[in-house]
């Protein structure tokens, strides 16, 4: 899996705590968030993780804190059709805070960004679903079967010539 990049989201939080050391900040200038997705399909179904990362520089008030607060989600989607516009049929979420040691705002948030992309979206995955290919087979090839025979029967347009 290749690692996403966050710099515009980095740029956006700095940009941020400028514009509240200047006084021209904006009502929303206080946090800033960003996700992260994968998933994959098979059979028909949708199993997918989404990473999301929201990073608070000051108070509602526009008042910088002298610590950031990270809050981080990873969430767990399984679909039971493809369609992305569906609820998930099962979803789980984590709900991870994370803690930064520098002493600038600006290194803690390259702090907390560096922990959200190595400790949580390197190391969290998909977990593996089992596939037993030859069980697959043994269903699969008499079914497999039975639709082509539906399918001779129902149409005077086709014949077998195996």
């Amino acid at each position: 899996m290749s690692t996403p990049e966050f710099g515009y989201f980095v740029n956006r939080l700095i940009e941020d705590i400028r514009r509240m050391r200047e006084g021209n900040a904006n009502r929303y200038d206080f946090y800033e968030t960003t996700f992260h997705s994968i998933d994959f399909h098979i059979n028909g179904h949708k199993v997918g993780l989404t990473y999301d990362l929201r990073i608070e520089v000051a108070t509602q008030e526009l008042t910088l804190l002298d610590r950031i607060v990270v809050t981080a989600g990873v969430t767990l989607s399984a679909y039971e059709d493809g369609n992305n516009y569906t609820e998930p049929s099962a979803k789980k979420r984590h709900n991870i805070t994370i803690n930064t040691t520098a002493d600038s705002l600006e290194d803690q948030i390259t702090e907390a960004v560096n922990v959200f992309t190595s400790a949580i979206i390197g190391n969290v995955e998909i977990p593996p679903a089992q596939f037993d290919f030859w069980k697959y087979v043994a269903y699969a090839m008499p079914q497999f079967d039975k639709i082509v025979n539906v399918a001779l029967r129902n149409s005077d347009d086709i014949e077998h010539t195996a």
